[in-house]
């Protein structure tokens, strides 16, 4: 998998050819080592595919080995909390698709990418607010 991995575009991080959008068609496992699951970064990439109205692209110039670059990043919106609440994404735990493990006194999480998209898709298209309220 490591040429479609570095085939990935990085001017839009959660874009269609980012290395999120192969994570979900690959359905790969997210790992959360000891921290919160409310922390995956895959959780933007979800909010973006479903346009969620609380965050919007925004970009970042910047120049890397003297080329200047234009990114992409999905953002939340000043005047909104935004921020995910963990308690949602603990109720997704099934012990199959999304688990949680013990591991000595920490605590790993495990999802299937598609598990976790599939079911914040029907969860968001009820309630817009799902992961913030």
């Amino acid at each position: 998998m490591k040429k479609e991995i570095l085939s990935c575009k990085y001017d839009e991080v959660f874009g269609e050819k980012s290395v999120f959008n192969e994570l979900q068609k690959k359905n790969f496992k997210i790992v959360s080592f000891c921290c919160s699951p409310q922390s995956i970064t895959f959780l933007h990439y979800i909010e973006k595919k479903l346009n969620v109205h609380y965050r919007y692209n925004k970009v970042f110039e910047g120049v890397s080995e003297k080329k200047k670059m234009k990114i992409k990043y999905y953002v939340g919106k000043k005047n909104v909390d935004y921020s995910i609440k963990e308690k949602k994404i603990l109720k997704l735990i099934n012990k199959k698709q999304f688990r949680e493990i013990l591991f000595g006194r920490f605590k790993v999480y495990v999802v299937n990418a598609n598990y976790l998209f599939n079911v914040l898709k029907k969860k968001i298209s009820r309630n817009k607010n799902y992961l913030i309220s």
